[in-house]
């Protein structure tokens, strides 16, 4: 998780200003342990005049304009900016190494050669080339019709009553007690071997024959082998006693995991989002059974929350998998970002993949705060998959024109347009120093479990002062 800031600030650089377009910042954009940029929404084609000079941006990007008076990408300029990973939509014109126009590019900023860069061509549904942002989804016309997924509602190419019970329905013929390896008994559907195409049934097996089955509304719990599974019990309406706080590295970013336990306990915090891992890394020194226990063993829950790319999906959810199997972990939340726009088959693989490898796990995910604004993003695919919690990152501090009771309610009434079930846990950032009669107003109508973005390095640190002064409790 990290702040995409290069949009805004860019707009208070512009004597013109911005169109609305420019609130969404789009989230928390990428970890800030990964140095990938984030997507940004400036408008469409729109041209903005630099005269006014950067009243905030303290940087002229075309001071980097070596090849002289021209047009650049962000990442054209010499040295590249740190920022322009978040501009890559952002076509600048330079004169005498001072920024003179800028122009958002609708399909992107090609790079050509410095002072001759351009704007990609915009694609046109029906053009014949499969290009910009169209997809297999948004236009098959270019692109053709996108291959077999599980998962997609419909029963073809290679699925089965087998490999893809989801679309092709359970196999008639297959009884799931075959699998009651340890005798008779009550089994969770995941743990019969070979596992039941439904996990979350809860099933009464004797003489390797069904005996009953039973949905679990709220998920099924795989006890220890000689102990009967069981359906989860309904959660507590009233949610955790307190807000949830964010963590990212114990020891360096914040204080050691003892002292947030105890600091958190304090402020009455009631659960906090810890990083276990990276894609293939296991964070196992900041994430292991003695950083839970110092945060159960007060009350708190723990959720790991792991930064995912695509790709590699078994592998990276065997890693998950380890860190959702920690003794005390409440639930993991995957923080999938910019990469996955357009990835739906790998986000639904990777969801369908950890639930496999850590049966009965609380599975959500974290992304782009304002949906509306990234409609690329798979979020209908996570939603499916890992939609045990969505938290949108709402970081309304970081936008122009918004508050956070506005920003929250375009966050919740994007998510309900698109048709998302998950429950949202809002999460917030102190990033840019907000109030925290602000910090209040968005805990005050995001919920029980709202969070914040990020526990501070030390207790002297001002932003620490400021968490003294919130609602945390419930």
């Amino acid at each position: 998780m990290k702040r995409q800031i290069g949009a805004m600030v860019m707009c208070a650089a512009l004597a013109n200003g911005c169109s609305t377009a420019n609130e969404a910042g789009g989230g928390a954009g990428v970890d800030a342990m990964n140095d990938g940029g984030g997507d940004v929404a400036l408008g469409t084609d729109s041209w903005g005049d630099a005269a006014a000079g950067p009243e905030v941006l303290t940087l002229d990007h075309c001071s980097g304009a070596t090849a002289g008076d021209g047009t650049y990408c962000a990442a054209s300029f010499s040295p590249i900016p740190p920022d322009a990973s978040s501009l890559d939509h952002v076509l600048f014109t330079c004169q005498n190494n001072k920024i003179a126009k800028w122009v958002t590019c609708d399909a992107g900023c090609t790079a050509v050669s410095p002072g001759k860069d351009t704007c990609a061509p915009v694609s046109s549904c029906g053009d014949g080339t499969c290009n910009g942002a169209e997809t297999c989804k948004t236009c098959a016309k270019d692109c053709g019709a996108c291959p077999p997924a599980c998962g997609d509602g419909t029963c073809n190419g290679a699925e089965s009553c087998t490999t893809c019970p989801k679309d092709c329905g359970t196999c008639p013929d297959a009884d799931p007690c075959a699998g009651a390896f340890a005798g008779d008994g009550i089994y969770c559907g995941a743990s019969l071997k070979p596992a039941s195409p439904l996990p979350d049934t809860l099933y009464t097996c004797k003489a390797k024959k069904t005996v009953s089955s039973a949905a679990c509304a709220y998920g099924c719990l795989v006890a220890p082998t000689g102990t009967a599974d069981a359906c989860k019990p309904k959660p507590s309406v009233g949610g955790p006693p307190g807000k949830g706080v964010w963590v990212w590295m114990f020891d360096t970013s914040a204080p050691s995991a003892q002292q947030v336990a105890i600091d958190a306990q304090t402020l009455g915090i009631g659960f906090v989002l810890i990083k276990s891992g990276q894609d293939l890394s296991s964070y196992d020194t900041n994430f292991n059974a003695a950083v839970v226990n110092e945060f159960t063993s007060r009350g708190i829950e723990v959720y790991g929350w792991p930064y995912v790319k695509p790709g590699n999906n078994l592998a990276k959810a065997a890693v998950i998998a380890k860190a959702a199997k920690i003794p005390g972990v409440s639930g993991i939340i995957l923080d999938v970002e910019v990469e996955f726009v357009k990835h739906d088959v790998d986000a639904i693989e990777l969801c369908d993949e950890i639930r496999k490898q850590a049966p009965g796990v609380f599975l959500g995910y974290t992304s782009f705060g304002w949906i509306s604004y990234h409609l690329d993003f798979p979020f209908e695919a996570f939603d499916q998959a890992c939609g045990d919690a969505f938290l949108p990152q709402t970081y309304w501090d970081l936008w122009s024109s918004t508050t956070p009771a506005k920003s929250w309610a375009t966050a919740v009434k994007d998510a309900t347009n698109l048709g998302l079930k998950a429950p949202m846990w809002g999460a917030q950032d102190n990033e840019m120093d907000p109030s925290a009669a602000d910090l209040n107003a968005f805990f005050a109508v995001a919920g029980p479990r709202a969070s914040l973005w990020r526990w501070p390095a030390s207790d002297s640190d001002p932003q620490f002062k400021k968490m003294q002064q919130l609602n945390w409790k419930n």
